[in-house]
């Protein structure tokens, strides 16, 4: 087991040849796979993660393209997202993966491609980079048949554990974040992309407080061919705008002012901006004749106003140019 690790970079040459000699001696000699794992636990040579997949016969799982798996972040729709160490650069990321039958025509599958596309056309210091994609071929069933994403990893929290943790921001940090994540979408619309899923929990914070937007999963492109169908709501409800509750395909960018919006109501309360409502019943929020027009003057705001405007209802009252607003 222990050669199998090493031959397949699972564990480090670099890291191994670094422990003192009698060390190597003893684990080389170890016949307790169990014993072997927790003593490699225990000299970080390997994750709890690692070993309990290589104590499950998954050790080939460990090796994406050039990466060493090491943790698993977390999980969702969109895929399994992991914390990861190149091979010879030694950098940290963070790669998604989709281990599922690639068919032609697969909406999930095309979303993730949408997505790796998204976010290698931004480049912003306000949004997760990205690194690398690919794709591994194994048997049908294998976890090494995937494609995976590799991006940017951000140590921290996001801003729904930030907050949760530390409880409501003050007005000034909370504008500060915002005012990140609002430069971030508009380098994204400017690229003719939105988000439609701002929301806190994709929002990370760094230990220097720097704001990163991340998971490009629903984005859509003003001009490409869209992925979904009319009439199709999309995101998560609590900061979903309400033109997007009925129809997701038709969004523009002002969706994401709406999320940005409630995102910010979150900084500052730690709470959803709307307690649950039958938001899915229909409503012509389309209409012109149901915009409230403002009037197109801002001297000296307050805050208040200042989240009124960003989570307006009505699409023709929320602002665009949120980076020289907030500023």
């Amino acid at each position: 087991m222990l050669r199998e690790m090493l031959s397949k970079c699972v564990i480090l040459e670099e890291d191994w040849q670094a422990l003192p000699t009698p060390v190597r001696d003893r684990l080389a000699t170890q016949s307790s796979n169990d014993k072997l794992l927790a003593e490699l636990v225990q000299l970080q040579l390997l994750t709890d993660y690692q070993a309990g997949r290589i104590s499950t016969g998954r050790l080939s799982s460990l090796i994406v393209g050039n990466y060493r798996i090491l943790e698993r972040i977390g999980a969702g729709a969109m895929g399994v997202v992991f914390k990861a160490e190149h091979l010879l650069m030694r950098r940290l990321a963070a790669i998604k993966v989709v281990p599922f039958s690639f068919q032609g025509g697969n909406p999930l599958l095309t979303r993730f491609i949408t997505e790796m596309r998204s976010v290698a056309a931004l480049q912003h210091p306000n949004i997760v980079a990205a690194f690398e994609a690919g794709k591994t071929s194994g048997s049908e069933h294998d976890f090494s048949n995937l494609y995976y994403f590799v991006m940017e990893y951000v140590a921290g929290l996001d801003l729904e554990q930030y907050v949760k943790r530390h409880g409501p921001l003050p007005p000034t940090k909370a504008c500060d974040v915002i005012y990140q994540i609002a430069s971030a979408l508009a380098e994204a619309h400017q690229k003719q992309l939105i988000h439609r899923d701002i929301k806190p929990s994709n929002i990370l914070i760094t230990a220097e407080g720097e704001a990163k937007l991340t998971d490009f999963g629903l984005a859509r492109h003003f001009q490409q061919k869209q992925l979904t169908q009319a009439g199709t709501p999309l995101g998560t409800i609590d900061y979903m705008a309400p033109e997007q509750a009925e129809d997701a395909s038709s969004v523009d960018i002002r969706a994401d002012i709406y999320g940005l919006g409630a995102s910010m109501f979150w900084c500052l309360t730690g709470q959803g901006p709307i307690p649950l409502r039958p938001i899915w019943r229909k409503r012509s929020l389309q209409k012109e004749s149901h915009c409230r027009r403002r009037r197109a003057r801002f001297a000296k705001i307050s805050l208040r106003n200042l989240m009124r405007s960003f989570s307006r209802q009505w699409l023709c009252g929320r602002w665009t140019g949120l980076p020289t607003r907030l500023s």
